[in-house]
């Protein structure tokens, strides 16, 4: 009797714990399975090309992209039309962890949209997969790039407004004009400054603040001969518009003049690589080496005090997109 009680009792504790272990497994994978928010209809399109871009012998985003990069845009702006306030799934984060492969679920997590400022641009990050990441880009004011290149590819879609879009070359001094230090002052030249890290930071929930952003560069270097503006390459960035930007020894610059306010608002969609594939990119300046003032401003962290500056950026970027949906995209 006491051997039968004993087995009874050992049989109902193994049971309620069965019950119990079942619940929290049934919990776990609820979370999992039922997101907080709505997952936006672009976010499929993301993860495809995350995926081939993540598994290529060479992870970076190639020119062949383009369609799939033009059609999740577009998608983009469709979910933003169909929402009304900044803090819709469309203007949230989304993070890609796995692959569906990798023996462990794929899963995205939302939250508020990634905000910071990027030298004259105020930067929306709503994308981080394991091969790319998408970024909404917004000008306000009037203003010049310092000239660089990059060490990842990415493409920009243009979705309202316009700003020039200006490509640089260098022209090389032979040794001989510059080997007496006495010409080094009348010789032409300019400096490069290498970028030591990208601008992202915050993504890993880091300050990033004036002495950190100085810590983005290297020193800078005299090289003497020429940079010069290249006019047959140079354009107008306008709404609709896409171009692809390689990493590589290329430099270009975003420039908003006077002409390019006071209209739409200045607004694109950056798809870029995760992953750095060009070691050597660095900004370029003539006459002086680059600026502290550059440095500090590379990229700025938003606090509380700039709270309501990023709820009217984020309404902006929310505007734009949605008017996107009747541009005449660009096709070619």
């Amino acid at each position: 009797f006491r051997a039968t009680r004993g087995t009874r009792e050992s049989g109902r504790q193994m049971a309620s714990t069965a019950v119990v272990a079942a619940a929290k497994l049934q919990k776990r994978r609820l979370a999992v399975v039922a997101p907080r928010t709505a997952l936006p209809c672009w976010l499929p399109l993301a993860n495809a090309l995350d995926h081939r871009v993540h598994a290529r012998t060479v992870p970076k985003l190639l020119p062949c992209d383009a369609s799939d990069v033009r059609d999740l845009c577009r998608s983009i702006c469709s979910s933003s039309s169909s929402s009304s306030s900044a803090e819709s799934s469309n203007l949230r984060f989304f993070r890609r962890r796995h692959l569906p492969n990798d023996g462990q679920p794929e899963t995205v997590d939302a939250g508020e949209a990634q905000c910071n400022l990027v030298a004259h641009f105020f930067v929306a990050r709503l994308y981080e997969g394991l091969g790319i990441q998408i970024r909404a880009h917004l000008m306000t004011g009037e203003s010049e790039d310092t000239a660089h290149s990059h060490g990842s590819s990415f493409f920009s879609q243009c979705i309202s407004g316009r700003y020039r879009h200006e490509l640089w070359s260098k022209e090389f001094a032979p040794e001989q004009q510059h080997a007496s230090p006495q010409n080094d002052s009348l010789s032409p030249h300019f400096y490069e400054t290498k970028r030591l890290q990208g601008s992202q930071g915050t993504l890993d929930k880091r300050v990033v603040n004036a002495s950190a952003s100085s810590d983005m560069f290297g020193e800078s270097v005299r090289r003497f001969g020429h940079f010069r503006l290249c006019p047959e390459q140079t354009h107008e960035h306008s709404a609709g518009d896409l171009y692809f930007m390689d990493a590589a020894d290329i430099w270009h610059k975003v420039c908003v003049r006077s002409q390019h306010l006071g209209f739409e608002a200045i607004v694109s969609l950056v798809v870029r690589g995760v992953q750095s594939s060009f070691a050597g990119s660095h900004f370029v300046t003539v006459g002086m080496p680059l600026g502290d003032t550059v440095k500090e401003g590379a990229a700025i962290e938003l606090g509380e005090q700039e709270a309501q500056m990023k709820e009217e950026c984020l309404g902006i970027l929310q505007g734009s997109m949605q008017q996107a949906t009747e541009t005449n995209w660009d096709e070619a």
